[in-house]
C-alpha cells in the first residue's frame, strides 16, 4: 500500500532522473547554459556548431503538445491556436485545455483530433494550405524512403555543370529504364599491388570499400583521375565496362543481373545499351553483392 512517503519517494526519484538526464547533456558540450526560467524545465546546448539544442522535460500527459509544438512552424502553430480558440478551447505546448480542465495532450494524433484534424506530418507544418487540406481530408501522401529508386548526383550549371537542370531531366526520361539499370562503373586502387580494380555496380548501390577489399583479399582505395586516365584510358565518369588500356580486375554487382538490359558509360556524357546479362560481354569477372 502507498502512502505520502511512497509518493515523495517516487518523486524524488523522478527529480533525481531529470537532473541526470540534464547533468549528461550540459557534460556533452561544455558551453551550456541552463535554462532556470520558471515552467520552463529543461537544459539549453550550444553546440560547438553554435546551433542550440533544448531539452524539455514534461510529464507524459504533456509529451504529446511539446512533441507538435516544437516540430511545426511557428506560422503553423498560431493557426492552429487561432482555431482552438474559435471552438472555445485553449492550444499551448503543454495541452489543449477547457479552463482549468485539460482535454489532451499525451500524443500528437490526440491534439489534432481535439482540433477536429486529422494528424498532419512535420514536414507540412507550415501553414501554407496544409490544415486546410486536411479540413477537406485531402492531405497529400508524402514520399517514403521505399517510394526511392535512386539517388543521382550530377552537376548543372546552377554549379560547375555545362548543362541546365532541365538537360539532366530530359535525359533520364530518355532512357526510359529504372535507374537500377544504370551501370555505375567505379574504379578503386589496390593499395598493395597498385592494379586498378573495376566494380560494376547497380545505380541506387553505394559499394561498400571493405566488401571489394575482403573479395580481392587486398585493401583497395579511391583513385584520382590520373591513376584511372592512366589506367583504363578512359575519364572519371566514362569508364566503359570493357576495353580497358591495362588488365583490369573486374567485379560485378550482383544487382546488375535481375535486368535483360542495362545502361553503361560510353564517355562523360553519354550512355550506351547493353542488351542481355551484362557478363555475357565480359571477359575474367567476378559477381558479388557490393553493398
Amino acid at each position: 500500500m502507498s502512502g505520502p512517503r511512497h509518493g515523495a519517494q517516487q518523486q524524488q526519484d523522478a527529480d533525481d532522473e531529470e537532473e541526470d538526464v540534464r547533468t549528461d547533456l550540459t557534460r556533452l558540450e561544455p558551453r551550456a547554459d541552463r535554462a532556470h526560467a520558471a515552467g520552463d524545465a529543461g537544459t539549453r546546448v550550444m553546440t560547438h556548431a553554435g546551433i542550440k539544442v533544448d531539452l524539455k522535460v514534461v510529464e507524459p500527459d504533456q509529451f504529446g503538445n511539446v512533441l507538435q509544438h516544437f516540430t511545426g512552424s511557428k506560422d503553423h502553430n498560431v493557426h492552429l491556436r487561432g482555431m482552438a480558440v474559435g471552438q472555445g478551447v485553449k492550444l499551448n505546448e503543454y495541452g489543449v485545455f477547457r479552463g482549468d480542465e485539460k482535454l489532451v495532450g499525451a500524443t500528437e494524433e490526440d491534439v489534432y483530433r481535439a482540433l477536429g484534424l486529422p494528424w498532419i506530418p512535420p514536414e507540412l507544418r507550415e501553414d501554407r494550405g496544409e490544415i486546410e487540406a486536411a479540413l477537406r481530408g485531402e492531405l497529400p501522401d508524402l514520399v517514403k524512403p521505399s517510394d526511392i529508386r535512386g539517388d543521382f548526383h550530377v552537376h548543372t550549371n546552377a554549379t560547375d555543370g555545362k548543362e541546365p537542370l532541365e538537360a539532366m531531366v530530359d535525359a533520364a526520361r530518355a532512357l526510359g529504364c529504372s535507374t537500377a539499370q544504370i551501370v555505375k562503373s567505379l574504379v578503386f586502387r589496390d593499395l598493395i599491388t597498385s592494379a586498378p580494380v573495376l566494380v560494376l555496380a547497380s545505380g541506387p548501390n553505394r559499394v561498400d570499400e571493405k566488401v571489394i577489399a575482403e573479395h580481392l583479399g587486398h585493401q583497395v582505395g579511391k583513385a584520382d583521375a590520373d591513376y584511372v586516365k592512366a589506367s583504363t584510358g578512359y575519364s572519371i565518369g566514362g569508364v566503359p565496362p570493357i576495353g580497358h588500356r591495362n588488365p583490369v580486375t573486374v567485379f560485378v554487382d550482383k544487382d546488375l543481373l535481375a535486368f535483360d538490359e542495362v545502361w553503361a558509360a560510353g564517355t562523360p556524357h553519354a550512355v550506351f545499351k547493353i542488351p542481355g546479362k551484362l557478363t555475357s560481354i565480359l571477359a575474367e569477372h567476378a559477381v558479388i553483392s557490393v553493398k
